[in-house]
């Protein structure tokens, strides 16, 4: 998945530094080892007193240690987020962070104040996710990530639905684990991811304890009751045919390229021999009779400039061209001073560039594809370095749709006959990329924000792939079970999806027509200057054997 590269000692440093930190804050608070620090920073804790401390910052989780003046300890999933806002102060300004619990954290006296804001509300509205390609099945998109972590959010859910309902002592918040209980409040149900996959952090936690021996009867109720209510399965399986046939007519359009430059080599060949007969003829005139001779003497030789030396054309035809595949992506621009700045990325056609908040390009952030050169996945998390071929400075940027933004600018560049060069540092995460599975539809990856029941911000326009104007999810009773309503959801993108590659593919198939006519009138006219070149054959034999 990536291209080998020796960094210097001074990248691998640095990488060794983020592995430690993130080995150190995994411990400390007990989170998984695919949860890297992406930042960290000196804050405090307002409570009573503030509490003086630092606040790391993974994929998924708040985390935030203070031992001044006395331990203090608090770490939140992204997922129980309900709301962050700016609050003003007399001194300095503070984050308030409103989790589903009906807690709210107020963090200050940032020495990044700016900064910090942008990446919590960055992970919070875009929970960073990844897709792969099965190595079991090649050519299988694996879409079940989510699907793993049904089973276990659907057994702790039947547990506190067979007590009665969601339920527990309220400690402080520690993504679900901590004061002597689960916190008491249903965490809002996972977000469906870029891709169709992802993981977005532990559940926030559900109430009530126990044993789960006496709920295996609800348990597996519950699950067949979800199967059978809504299919997932089925459009999982027809996605993935979609998206197998694609590919194979992305790779049939590759293989009729290379057919004619075959036939383009074949043509050029042809012509040649039809040079060489040229000059065979002119020289069987001038040795067959005086006459002959004195007119080659007399007139100019204009076959020493037919042979021509063999010119590869470009028959490339991006069918992707032929609609609109513009994407807007939102990005955290790294600035000259290391500082952020929330933007979009739209990626058009033929080019990409920055656009501010308000939509307009920044003077200076655009590029062709081409220019290209190589695309650098930091050692620290979701960072992601454009580097091109001239003088231009680098483009730095952080996001949560990294495998989005590095799939699309390889597609995007091969598609104008260039590859550029994908490099990951040590200890950065790897994954697949240059892919039409993966590829993005027109549309925009970035989520709105705001506040519900649940919390978060739950936009479905961030998975990259165009909504219905009304979900299926949308015309259940208020009855229906929030399972069945994320499974509708989830299906919901599946056949958007689809609808989306079978576009691809018919586009595929008018530049397939296109390119198989003009191929079969290249080689009826190879056909014909072959059949010439035959019949000068024959004559020029006859004339030689009268000599």
């Amino acid at each position: 998945m990536a291209d080998d590269e020796n960094f210097d000692s001074s990248v691998e440093r640095k990488a060794l530094k983020m592995q430690k930190k993130s080995v150190e804050v995994q411990k400390r608070f007990n989170l998984q080892e695919t949860e890297t620090v992406i930042q960290d920073y000196f804050c405090s804790l307002s409570r009573t007193i503030n509490h003086t401390g630092r606040m790391w910052i993974t994929q998924n989780y708040v985390c935030f240690y203070s031992g001044q003046p006395f331990k203090i300890v608090e770490y939140f999933s992204f997922r129980r987020v309900v709301n962050i806002t700016e609050t003003p102060g007399v001194l300095s300004r503070s984050i308030t962070i409103d989790l589903n619990d009906d807690r709210t954290l107020v963090f200050a006296a940032f020495r990044h104040f700016e900064e910090t804001l942008l990446v919590l509300t960055h992970l919070w509205k875009n929970p960073p996710s990844y897709a792969r390609i099965s190595d079991a099945r090649p050519g299988e998109w694996d879409l079940g990530y989510m699907d793993r972590r049904d089973e276990a959010e659907m057994r702790q859910a039947a547990r506190c639905a067979s007590r009665g309902g969601y339920g527990g002592g309220a400690g402080p918040s520690t993504g679900g684990a901590a004061g002597g209980g689960r916190p008491g409040a249903a965490a809002p149900p996972p977000i469906p991811a870029p891709y169709g996959s992802g993981s977005y952090g532990s559940s926030g936690g559900y109430g009530g304890g126990g044993s789960g021996s006496e709920d295996s009867g609800f348990f597996s109720s519950l699950t067949q009751e979800r199967r059978t209510k809504v299919d997932l399965d089925t459009s999982k399986n027809a996605l993935r045919i979609a998206l197998d046939t694609r590919e194979m007519g992305a790779d049939t359009l590759e293989e009729l390229e290379r057919q004619r430059r075959q036939l383009d080599r074949i043509e050029h060949n042809v012509e040649n021999i039809h040079h060489n007969l040229d000059r065979g003829e002119r020289m069987i005139r001038g040795l067959e009779s005086v006459g002959g001779g004195l007119k080659n003497t007399f007139t100019r030789d204009k076959t020493k400039k037919n042979y021509r030396q063999y010119d590869e054309k470009d028959h490339h035809r991006d069918w992707q061209n032929r609609k609109n595949r513009n994407v807007d992506i939102v990005i955290l621009l790294k600035r000259d001073d290391d500082s952020f700045a929330s933007v979009r990325l739209t990626l058009e056609n033929e080019s990409f560039h920055v656009k501010d908040e308000d939509g307009n390009k920044v003077k200076g952030l655009s590029w062709s594809y081409d220019m290209v050169d190589e695309v650098v996945l930091r050692a620290r998390p979701q960072h992601v370095d454009v580097r091109f071929k001239d003088k231009t400075p680098r483009f730095r940027m952080m996001s949560a749709h990294v495998q989005a933004i590095v799939n699309e600018l390889v597609i995007r560049a091969r598609a104008l006959g260039e590859t550029p060069k994908v490099l990951f540092e040590p200890n950065a995460k790897q994954f697949h990329y240059g892919t039409y599975r993966l590829a993005l539809s027109g549309s925009s990856m970035s989520k709105a924000g705001g506040e519900g029941a649940e919390g978060g911000a739950t936009d479905a326009a961030s998975a990259g792939f165009i909504r219905p104007k009304i979900k299926a999810s949308e015309l259940l009773s208020q009855n229906a079970d929030a399972e069945t309503r994320r499974a509708l959801d989830m299906q919901d993108q599946h056949l958007d999806q689809i609808i989306d590659v079978v576009d691809d593919i018919h586009h595929m198939g008018v530049v397939m027509k296109e390119e198989i006519v003009d191929s079969t009138e290249q080689i009826d006219r190879i056909n014909r200057r072959v059949d010439h070149a035959n019949v000068r054959v024959h004559k020029s034999n006859f004339k030689m054997k009268k000599m």
